[in-house]
Formats: C-alpha cells, sequence, structure tokens
C-alpha cells in the first residue's frame, strides 16, 4: 500500500450490500483503497460504527439561508454545518420562484463547485422542486411561482445548468408532464414525482417513462387509501421506485417510516428537507420565500399552520427510523447508499474501494464523532483537527 495509507477498523462496518461485521478500511489519495476483514497492526481502531457519509438528497438551507437566494459564501456556511451531522454529500434544493432567480440560483451554485470544498460537504448537484407541482398539493411552496410543465424549459436549464441539475421533482397529472419527465430522462436528470394529486396508473405511468423518485413519501400527495391507492400507494409496491421520506417524526408519523422501510427494502432514502429556519432561534423569523414560525422541538410553519420544510439533520433521521424499529444498517443505508443510487453514483454513498473516502464514525447512539470527507479528518464542529 502507499506509505501515506490510514487505515481505519471497527467492530461494526457498513458494507454496500448493508451488512454490519469486523472490518478495515484503508484510504490514500483521498479514496478509498481496500476494504478487508482483518485490520494489519498499524491500523486505527474505532470502537463503534464505520458508516459511509451521509447524503441528503433534499436540503433547502438553513440558520437563516436559503440556498435558492444567498450568495457563494453564504452557501458554504450552510455546507459547513452539514459534517456535524455526518453529512458528507449534499443536493441544493431549489424551490418552486421566478425562473431568473433559479437560474442565478443554479449561477452561485456552479461558483461553489468551483472552490475546493475546505471543512464542508459536497455539493454535488441541485434538485428543483417545481414550479411544475399541483396548486391543491403545493404545500409551502408560493402559488405565484407554479406552472404548467414546460418542456423549453426542462432544455433551458439542462442546457444553461449542465451537470448540475441532478433531480427534479414534479406532479405527473398536469399537462405535458409525460413529454417533460421523458426529457429529464433524456438528459440523465432523475425525474421524481411528488406535490401530486396522481391516482396509481398515473404514478404508475410516470415510472414506465423513466421517473425513479418519489419526493418526501405521504407529504404533500394524496394519502393512501384502499380503493384509491394514489401515488403513495403505487411508490410502495413499485421496486423502480425509490421513496424520500423526513423522518422527523412530524411529517410522518412512526408507524408510516416503519412501512415504508418494510415495504421497500433497500429502496428508501432518508432526507431532511430542512430549510432556512432550521437551526434558528424560536420565533416567527422573515425568509426569502416568506414568513415562517419556529417553535422548539416542532418542523417549521407557515403562520398559517402549514408545513414549511423540516428543522431536521440527517444524523436525527437515522436515530429516529432506527427508534421507530428500523434495522440500524437500513437507516444507514438510507441516508448512505440509497441516495447515492438515487444519483447513480458508486463514488460516494458506500464503503467500497475506488470510491471517495467520505466516512463517518458513530458512537452506540448513532451520534457521529468524526467525520472523514475525501480522506480528510473533519470535526463534528465543522473544524480542521488542527
Amino acid at each position: 500500500m502507499p506509505v501515506d495509507t490510514l487505515t481505519l477498523t471497527a467492530d461494526r462496518v457498513l458494507r454496500p450490500d448493508g451488512s454490519l461485521r469486523p472490518g478495515a478500511v484503508s484510504v490514500a489519495g483521498g479514496q478509498i483503497i481496500a476494504l478487508a476483514e482483518e485490520a494489519p497492526a498499524d491500523a486505527v481502531y474505532l470502537p463503534g460504527i464505520l458508516a459511509p457519509g451521509f447524503v441528503d438528497l433534499q436540503l433547502n438551507g438553513g440558520i437563516g439561508i436559503d440556498l435558492g437566494a444567498t450568495d457563494v459564501n453564504s452557501f458554504q456556511r450552510v455546507l459547513a454545518r452539514q459534517p456535524a451531522a455526518g453529512v458528507t454529500s449534499v443536493l441544493a434544493t431549489f424551490v418552486s420562484c421566478p425562473i431568473e432567480r433559479l437560474f442565478a440560483a443554479f449561477d452561485v451554485a456552479r461558483q461553489v463547485t468551483s472552490r475546493p470544498a475546505d471543512v464542508g460537504a459536497r455539493l454535488v448537484g441541485v434538485h428543483v422542486e417545481g414550479p411544475f407541482l399541483a396548486p391543491a398539493w403545493r404545500g409551502a411552496h408560493e402559488p405565484s411561482f407554479l406552472r404548467a410543465p414546460d418542456r423549453r424549459l426542462i432544455a433551458d436549464l439542462v442546457e444553461g445548468c449542465g451537470d448540475l441539475f441532478a433531480i427534479m421533482t414534479l406532479a405527473p397529472e398536469l399537462p405535458a408532464a409525460d413529454e417533460c419527465i421523458s426529457a429529464l430522462v433524456d438528459a440523465g436528470v432523475v425525474a421524481a414525482i411528488g406535490h401530486s394529486g396522481a391516482d396509481a396508473a398515473t404514478a404508475e405511468h410516470a415510472a414506465d417513462l423513466g421517473a425513479r423518485l418519489v419526493t418526501h413519501l405521504f407529504n404533500a400527495q394524496i394519502g393512501l387509501h384502499h380503493r384509491r391507492p394514489g401515488i403513495v400507494g403505487q411508490a410502495l409496491t413499485d421496486p423502480r421506485l425509490t421513496v424520500s421520506i423526513i423522518a422527523d417524526l412530524e411529517h410522518v408519523a412512526p408507524v408510516a417510516v416503519r412501512l415504508a422501510f418494510r415495504c421497500k427494502p433497500g429502496g428508501v432514502a432518508l432526507i431532511t428537507d430542512a430549510v432556512a429556519a432550521a437551526g434558528l432561534a424560536p420565533g416567527r423569523h422573515t425568509m426569502p420565500d416568506g414568513e415562517v414560525v419556529v417553535v422548539e422541538g416542532e418542523p417549521p410553519r407557515r403562520p398559517d399552520g402549514t408545513l414549511a420544510g423540516s428543522g431536521l439533520s440527517l444524523d436525527q433521521a437515522v436515530r429516529n427510523a432506527v427508534a421507530v424499529g428500523v434495522p440500524v444498517a437500513d437507516a444507514l443505508l438510507a441516508a448512505s447508499t440509497v441516495p447515492a443510487t438515487v444519483l447513480g453514483r458508486t463514488d460516494i454513498g458506500q464503503i467500497a474501494p475506488g470510491a471517495h473516502a467520505d466516512l463517518v464514525w458513530l458512537d452506540a447512539d448513532l451520534r457521529p464523532i468524526q467525520v472523514w470527507i475525501a480522506g480528510t479528518l473533519i470535526l463534528p464542529n465543522g473544524r480542521l483537527p488542527y
């Protein structure tokens, strides 16, 4: 092995197949170069769990900063907070907004990716949530920003934003949604369905066209009914569809979290959907997209009581899932390997030779102790240990 190799060993190492067992992970040049069953004598022993760095498919912002309406430095401040929660890769989420603002946000994101990651999570792309959403299921999205699906806008986004454009969420029942889903798939963008009152047949048709993700299952979509199973029923039974879940136990009840994991082994991605109000003190706050009320221990809400995203961290989502009965390995996979697989990425979200050396060491309570991004050790407070 190279002379600068670091080998970490733990009693429980999460492998891509979901098994948790003793192992040794060797790192050099920012990559994982070996995963072995037995550790060499000079390996660093980590009591607890060694897991892949977490991947958040839906991060809107935090500490008063909306990633879709900010500058490069503030954007990086939000990314710098993520390793404390075990997160090493992020999709910035831009919600429904004026189109010129959307392109401006992409320009900021592009500048962020051109700078060194420093101590923050890696920005791996952008999730565009809207504006092609069903008005009746818009949730906290501003209704004046919603618009009918438009393939030309998708073409403009693909041309102007390139590889940063990773996921787009839209309502599949809207006119011209079919051609938009096809355009996204053809461009290599993950087509996600959500904020929708679609029935099961429409959701199945979207999957036939290539949609592969259901955005925040159970939220902002028609509920499950035994004669009208809707988008939820299709999502829980269609192996082509991965579902993302906000497991703060407020957006989704514990039994519904268990239901999703039991119906879809390896098909659940934990997300935060954390918004600009995440991390702010209780009170009423003015955000770029309107006022939000923060109450301690509860998710942010609009003044009318509508849920407005979450204040969740991804490590807390893992702990919540485990607390309601999800096996530890399944919860960790849902925060790492599953979301990476949604993106078609094998270089993040897994402990395997050739992947980035993005790792999180967790204690017995599943709290991050230390995090490595591309082999660089970062302390949970987001600062380098020197």
